[in-house]
């Protein structure tokens, strides 16, 4: 016995497949993304790059953009590197 299939439900299959396709495609690269400044996150901080982030030039988004870093891993990193100018006296 053979089963007919409206030409509609057909496209409506096909259109879902494709849209899930495309989604799982987009959280695949958000993923190797992630993990990119995961693992680059696992690192020691090379000299430079601390010296980057003490200069205090650029905002804590163009760094973590520039290094491959967290805005979190840049940002607690410059509060460990301030200069003692920088600090308040209590």
């Amino acid at each position: 016995m053979r089963v007919r299939i409206p030409l509609r439900a057909l496209r409506k299959i096909v259109e879902t497949l494709e849209i899930m396709a495309r989604r799982k495609a987009i959280e695949q690269s958000r993923q190797a993304r992630s993990l990119a400044y995961a693992t680059r996150n696992h690192q020691p901080w090379e000299d430079w790059e601390i010296a980057l982030i003490a200069t205090g030039d650029l905002s804590i988004q163009q760094l973590a953009k520039r290094l491959n870093r967290t805005f979190y891993a840049i940002k607690n990193k410059r509060k460990q590197h301030r200069q003692p100018s920088d600090q308040e006296e209590i």
